[in-house]
């Protein structure tokens, strides 16, 4: 099934907050069953911003 939505979360230096925001989109997409692309985009942080986000749930996560 392909995505029906695509939410693109830009981040820098998030690491203390985006597994949470990472986490609520997925839920929220979960309970409502739509199909969704989530992408995080790391703008350059230097923490674990990216790391968190690919831990918290599926999501593709670009750094730039």
């Amino acid at each position: 099934m392909s995505a029906a939505l695509s939410i693109v979360v830009p981040a820098y230096n998030e690491a203390g907050r985006i597994g949470a925001s990472v986490r609520a989109i997925d839920a929220w997409a979960r309970a409502s069953a739509t199909p969704i692309e989530l992408i995080v985009v790391d703008d350059g942080s230097d923490d674990a911003t990216a790391d968190e986000a690919a831990a918290a749930a599926p999501c593709r996560v670009l750094r730039n």
